[in-house]
């Protein structure tokens, strides 16, 4: 009987260390998450690119967007492969 109640106390023994280091570990993690700040990143000032270099490569994207999607799982029909054009 004696050895099984030391078991259990060594037991809940673990159990109290892993608890306390569980609120120990989510302390640090709220300390740090209260004390950060917003980088400037954040804040930035982004400028529009209006070359003309910019702008084809834009318009490029946009059809390439616009494609249909040709392929699904399981699928072995390549019928609408073979009508793709370039753009």
């Amino acid at each position: 009987m004696k050895i099984m109640i030391i078991r259990v106390k060594s037991r809940m023994k673990i159990l109290l260390f892993i608890l306390i280091l569980l609120i120990i570990v989510a302390a640090i993690i709220l300390l740090r998450a209260v004390l950060l700040k917003p980088t400037s990143a954040k804040e930035a000032k982004v400028t529009l690119d209006t070359s003309e270099r910019s702008i084809l490569y834009g318009q490029q994207l946009s059809k390439m967007v616009q494609k249909e999607t040709i392929s699904f799982r399981g699928q072995t029909d390549i019928s609408k492969r073979n009508n793709l054009k370039p753009f």
